[in-house]
């Protein structure tokens, strides 16, 4: 919803339940169709916190088309290994931004 977001990288993500919402402003269900940037989702396959269920029900809400979004899920619990999220990342940013030109000086 803000303007200056031009893009979203998520490291471990789900569709959490409703009753943990005070306000319904609050809830995912409502809010994830207005997300339309483009979006990286990290996950782990065995996380205890996000099943995959949850990631998937999050994955299919999120309004940013399907050629903008993609969903990463790698074999962990409630984490992704360092390596994966940092290249992911960057080459997620490279992808959209353009790389990031070294300087000689």
């Amino acid at each position: 919803m803000e303007d200056r977001i031009n893009l979203g990288i998520l490291n471990l993500f789900g569709l959490s339940s409703v009753k943990k919402y005070l306000f319904k402003e609050f809830d995912q269900v409502d809010y994830l169709p207005r997300v339309e940037i483009p979006m990286l989702l990290l996950g782990g396959q065995y996380d205890f916190d996000f099943t995959i269920e949850q990631q998937q029900a999050f994955y299919d809400l999120l309004g940013t088309p399907r050629t903008d979004k993609r969903w990463m899920v790698f074999e962990s619990n409630h984490y992704v290994p360092r390596h994966n999220l940092v290249s992911e990342s960057l080459n997620w940013l490279d992808m959209h931004f353009g790389q990031v030109e070294k300087s000689i000086e």
